[in-house]
């Protein structure tokens, strides 16, 4: 993967990258970022840390609004769903802008509300 030399910071010297990962899959919910993540996936059971994709979806959408406007007709949200082999559960992939999140307000549209 190719990417600009400045995406190798990341939020944190200890975990460089720009990517975050949220799972509630693993019993208490966890947030990981960056190359934390790869340290995480080293000790998580072997039937998931050596899953292989099986099926991949991409996705594409529009927020429903009751009044459109030219922004709400040209804003739209992709997404890349994986179907891992160990058949456990599926990932959410989406990208972003930097230190973007899917959703509006902190809030992520693919997990439960804070609030």
């Amino acid at each position: 993967f190719m990417a600009p030399a400045w995406s190798s910071i990341g939020w944190s010297p200890k975990s460089p990258g720009f990517v975050w990962w949220f799972s509630e899959q693993f019993g208490a919910p966890r947030f990981l970022f960056g190359e934390s993540m790869l340290r995480q996936l080293d000790a998580d059971p072997q039937n998931i840390a050596w899953s292989t994709a099986k099926s991949v979806h991409t996705f594409a959408h529009r927020y429903a609004v009751h009044a459109e406007s030219f922004r709400d007709a040209n804003t739209w949200h992709a997404g890349v769903l994986v179907e891992w082999s160990h058949g456990l559960f599926c990932s959410l992939i989406e990208v972003a802008w930097i230190n973007g999140c899917s959703g509006y307000g902190g809030k992520s549209n693919w997990g439960a509300d804070k609030l």
